[in-house]
């Protein structure tokens, strides 16, 4: 969605980013789901301290307030080779889990894990 870091400014823009999009039902929440972009720690705990969250978890908290159909804003903050990184996301709280598997993803993509390897690679890769 973005390259680099977000600052507040492109944050918020990127919240809005689907409103005019044609063809496209903002109010679904669909075009938001499974989006996200990397944050600074301060927006991070902006956020946080705007509205009490909707849940809280280690290293995650959903808004109060949904974006769109059950689409709401999950933050995160995550240790990558060994240093601390701020992420927000869309997720669809209709898939309870949305929020573990947003995290993974982000994990996946910022470490380069990937399961695109065949499997003469992964043999390989395992010694055999």
């Amino acid at each position: 969605m973005l390259d680099g870091v977000a600052t507040r400014e492109q944050m918020f823009q990127l919240f809005s980013r689907h409103k005019d999009t044609p063809g496209i039902d903002p109010l679904s929440g669909t075009p938001y789901s499974a989006e996200w972009f990397e944050i600074n720690a301060s927006e991070y705990h902006f956020m946080l301290d705007l509205l009490p969250p909707l849940f809280m978890r280690t290293g995650m908290f959903g808004m109060s307030e949904y974006k769109a159909g059950n689409v709401t804003s999950v933050f995160f903050a995550i240790r990558i080779w060994g240093r601390e990184r701020w992420f927000h996301g869309f997720c669809d709280l209709t898939d309870r889990q949305s929020p573990d598997k947003m995290r993974a993803a982000i994990i996946a993509h910022e470490t380069g894990a990937s399961d695109s390897m065949t499997r003469a690679e992964k043999l390989g890769r395992s010694g055999t």
